[in-house]
């Protein structure tokens, strides 16, 4: 087996993914919204539908050359953090954002997710880098019981969820099962 035979034999596996985990996974992102488990629901079901109901929004998204499995890990990044959508459970930012633009976002996941927290308890120096505010915030959050996460889609943006931490690992754990991939450390 040459090495790009293990290339291929993973790309063959993607085709088996169970994306149902996609439901417990926005269960736990937007604390259980049924608005956004239904349309994980449809997404998990039946990708094909999803995409129908929404087409305008997919079609304005990306292009249709993605495969599958990579245009359903955009399509869940952007759509759960509320990217021009009605859902604001999470935050969309650019490698190289402004605090206050990401407390901001943050904010309004707040609000979404009906947690107890309080930006305004984070003091910054206002000469962080995104990775410095972020682990600044994510510090607060494992205070607080929370855990500032992100899915990784391979870019230089940042798709922002907070997550209680009992319910951190499984998160990691069903993401991993479909080859989603969380991530927590914002430190280089």
């Amino acid at each position: 087996m040459g090495m790009f035979d293990f290339f291929t034999k993973k790309t063959l596996d993607l085709g088996e993914v169970d994306y149902s985990k996609l439901i417990e996974i926005s269960r736990i992102l937007s604390n259980d919204n049924r608005a956004l488990v239904d349309d994980a629901t449809l997404m998990a079901d039946d990708y094909e539908k999803f995409q129908q109901a929404h087409k305008k929004w997919c079609s304005e998204m990306w292009e249709d050359s993605l495969d599958r499995h990579n245009a359903r890990l955009l399509i869940a990044a952007y759509w759960f953090v509320g990217y021009e959508t009605a859902h604001r459970f999470g935050a969309y930012i650019d490698w190289k954002e402004e605090t206050e633009d990401i407390l901001w976002q943050l904010k309004s996941a707040i609000d979404s997710l009906g947690y107890s927290l309080h930006l305004n308890k984070i003091v910054f120096t206002g000469e962080e880098f995104t990775d410095e505010a972020l682990d600044k915030i994510n510090a607060y959050f494992l205070v607080e019981g929370y855990t500032l996460v992100t899915l990784d889609t391979d870019s230089d943006c940042y798709h922002l969820f907070i997550v209680p931490n009992e319910k951190l690992d499984r998160l990691i754990y069903l993401g991993q099962s479909i080859g989603y991939t969380f991530f927590y450390n914002y430190k280089n």
